[in-house]
């Protein structure tokens, strides 16, 4: 969690540090200790909601310093539990001692109270959960409110499980969360008190950045800049995805700052299931009144969400990923800061000549012209656009191929002992459109008049070189003459292409 940062970037290490200086005194084993290396007596002690609260602290503050340093900085911020006391320090709401203390307070008089309590997440909504919470006359109650129709609610263990068990049953996805207490419950009611008493002497500031609250989804008031805000921030719902939801419509980009991406996941499903005029902010409604007739209701481009780090990545690696995203899509990064200081990076000119680039896609030919002013008819194909009738009833469809370019130049790369090849699976195709020209049909093929009968017509591909510029240019003359019984016979290659002779 951030250990690779903490080697590779200083100003990482040195927030990391500070923050740990702050908090060890409150807590038994060095958090720093716990959180890169664990405590080998006491294992999983990170899992601890008293270390993993200080340690997900430490871990933004460390993040949001490094990010600072090269130049990404939020416009707003957001927190999810834990997470806002980190965005409100962020915001200027308290300044880093006294957020400190506060989480120390928190998360150890949390990690007090008697274990046994329950969460679980239930895909249903706030209100199709509140006959559940009523018939247990609130000894459950619903703790984070994550995507639209993704609800956690959180209580005595027994409780919660039986209402999972419930929705279960009705076809509901639920999951049971691994956690030691139930937290935003009932069973938080205790350290409330205690709590407040703890965090009285702080000193709070008005934020001076946009904070989204926990408490009601929308930007916070100089209530949280009060002792109150905090003690029902133990004990109220985490309103996440209202908060998501208010700020979309005139946001670009979301940064998840932590271990791995869980928010952003949270963020990516409330976004999906916002409504055009959700997605849409009361300037961008009033522009596109007037600008009717010019592209007006043009829908906003989908917001960037990503994260800093992630599991299934080595920390640099996830966080210089994520920078790159916020690069590409209009933030300006200074790259300088992100290699080390010494030795220091040496930068490379660009040439001063074309990139070289190389093409993929087959050439689009130059088109064959009016081919009616030469008494032929138009047909639509790639290689054979061309078609004049027999008098026998048959039809001859021509064309023109090169190795040099358009339409035939993939063939000068169907080379075999030298000499171009034209693959047997192109006469074929070019045998049976002849066929289709006419109107017939393989023998006991859909559309087929009938079964498949004796008589057969000949179908004939010829080739013929000339030796005009660009070399190696070709002609492709296929004939069909339809038979009685619609029955076409496709000449089938003996090898898998045709040799074509060199130009001259």
């Amino acid at each position: 969690m951030g250990a690779g940062l903490y080697e590779r970037f200083q100003v990482f290490a040195t927030a990391f540090d500070e923050v740990c200086g702050l908090l060890d005194p409150h807590l038994e084993h060095p958090l720093r200790d716990v959180v890169f290396h664990g405590v080998a007596e006491r294992p999983g002690l990170l899992d601890h909601t008293t270390y993993a609260q200080a340690g997900l602290f430490a871990l933004h503050i460390a993040l949001a310093r490094l990010l600072d340093s090269v130049g990404v900085r939020p416009d707003a911020v957001i927190g999810h539990s834990i997470g806002e006391i980190a965005a409100a320090h962020i915001a200027g709401v308290f300044d880093l001692p006294d957020a400190c203390h506060l989480v120390a307070t928190r998360a150890t008089l949390m990690g007090g109270l008697p274990e046994g309590g329950g969460m679980v997440t239930i895909a249903a909504t706030a209100d199709e959960l509140a006959e559940d919470l009523a018939r247990y006359e609130g000894q459950v109650g619903i703790a984070a409110l994550n995507t639209p129709g993704n609800t956690v609610v959180s209580g005595p263990i027994e409780l919660v499980a039986d209402i999972g068990a419930n929705w279960a049953a009705k076809g509901r996805k639920t999951r049971t969360l691994t956690v030691s207490h139930a937290f935003h419950s009932p069973l938080m009611d205790p350290i409330l008190e205690p709590f407040a008493q703890a965090i009285d002497g702080l000193t709070f500031h008005r934020p001076t950045l946009p904070v989204l609250s926990n408490l009601t989804g929308e930007p916070a008031d100089e209530e949280m800049a009060t002792p109150g805000y905090w003690v029902c921030h133990i004990r109220q719902p985490v309103r996440f995805h209202p908060a998501v939801a208010h700020i979309a419509p005139e946001t670009g980009l979301f940064l998840e700052l932590g271990p791995d991406p869980v928010l952003a996941t949270a963020t990516q499903h409330t976004l999906q299931h916002l409504t055009p005029d959700e997605a849409t902010t009361d300037a961008d409604a009033d522009a596109d009144e007037g600008e009717a007739g010019a592209g007006a209701g043009a829908e906003r481009p989908t917001p960037l969400v990503t994260a800093t780090l992630s599991r299934k990545r080595p920390d640099v690696h996830a966080l210089g990923h994520a920078l790159a995203q916020l690069h590409t899509h209009g933030t300006d990064v200074d790259w300088a800061h992100w290699f080390p200081a010494g030795p220091a990076p040496r930068t490379v000119d660009l040439p001063t000549y074309a990139f070289q680039r190389e093409r993929y896609w087959l050439a689009q030919g130059g088109g064959v012209g009016d081919v009616g002013a030469a008494g032929l008819q138009r047909v639509e194909h790639a290689h054979l656009p061309a078609v004049v009738g027999l008098a026998d009833g048959g039809l001859v469809l021509t064309g023109r191929i090169s190795t040099g370019g358009g339409t035939g130049g993939w063939l000068a790369e169907h080379v075999m002992a030298g000499a171009v090849l034209a693959p047997g699976a192109a006469l074929v195709e070019w045998a049976l459109r002849a066929a289709d020209e006419v109107g017939l049909r393989r023998g006991g093929g859909a559309g087929a008049p009938g079964p498949a009968r004796a008589a057969r017509r000949p179908v004939g591909c010829a080739f013929r070189w000339w030796s005009a510029w660009p070399p190696r240019t070709g002609g492709v003359m296929c004939g069909c003459t339809p038979g009685p019984t619609g029955d076409v016979e496709t000449p089938v290659p003996n090898r898998a292409g045709y040799a074509m002779p060199r130009a001259s």
